[in-house]
């Protein structure tokens, strides 16, 4: 076979070049291959308002001021009642050094059991007390103040009763353990128709006032001071002001005193 001539095409070698030149069109026309997207990652879960845990952080706050507040009131309630009280030892105790000096005769006489009535009766002792609350630090709370006195007479009363007064007139006289003597009396038959009693006029007469810090008040009993026996009442602590207090010290010495008609008698 003749060789080719300069200028002849090889069609082999057209093909080639063909496809060669189609290959570049294609490549060149191609969109560029998409890069791969990063992974997503999940959105965070809302804590905003309305959440299960706000709403607790919420209630737990409220909670936390409302102790508080409370806490507060209650230690401003105390503290009211502790200068009520700190007032009232301070008056007492002052009340009580006097008359221990100065050992007063009560005018006022002091029924005792049915007609019996102690009379002349003299301030012999009192001796006023009180007690602190314990606290964490060095503040001085007043929680209870108390009074102790005796008042008697000089000479002793003497009395005859017949049964069953006599009975009756020997259990007052025990129970209001007040030493006596008896004598009794006898008939022909040796039976005890009666009895002749000895026993000196006296009193021990109590007082405490306590602060009731759940009920913002004060509690003042009182025993033998009125009267034999027990007496209650309930008192604000802003009522004890000095002129209430002097009817206290009238009461106590027998004067005339207003001071039971001042406050809620609870007994």
């Amino acid at each position: 076979m003749a060789e080719a001539q300069d200028g002849d095409t090889n069609p082999r070698r057209l093909l080639e070049d063909v496809d060669a030149f189609v290959r570049k069109v294609l490549e060149k026309d191609a969109p560029a291959a998409a890069k791969p997207s990063p992974p997503l990652t999940p959105a965070p879960a809302p804590q905003g308002p309305g959440t299960l845990l706000d709403r607790l952080k919420t209630l737990a706050e409220a909670k936390r001021r409302d102790e508080e507040l409370q806490s507060n009131r209650l230690i401003q309630s105390a503290m009211g009642l502790s200068d009520a009280i700190e007032r009232v030892f301070y008056y007492l105790r002052d009340l009580t050094q006097q008359l221990n000096t100065l050992q007063p005769v009560r005018p006022r006489p002091f029924p005792f059991h049915g007609t019996i009535v102690f009379d002349d009766l003299s301030w012999r002792d009192g001796q006023a007390d009180y007690y602190l609350r314990a606290t964490n630090n060095d503040q001085r709370i007043y929680e209870k103040v108390t009074l102790r006195c005796y008042v008697s007479a000089t000479e002793p009363l003497r009395l005859e009763r017949e049964q069953p007064a006599m009975d009756r007139l020997r259990d007052a006289l025990s129970h209001w353990h007040i030493p006596y003597s008896l004598s009794e009396l006898r008939n022909d038959r040796g039976n005890v128709i009666g009895g002749k009693f000895a026993f000196t006029p006296a009193l021990r007469m109590f007082l405490s006032l306590v602060a009731d810090d759940v009920a913002g008040l004060l509690r003042l009993k009182m025993n033998n001071v009125e009267h034999f026996g027990a007496s209650e009442f309930e008192l604000e602590a802003s009522a004890l002001d000095l002129a209430a207090l002097d009817e206290l010290g009238k009461l106590l010495i027998g004067e005339p005193s207003t001071f039971v008609n001042r406050f809620k008698r609870l007994a």
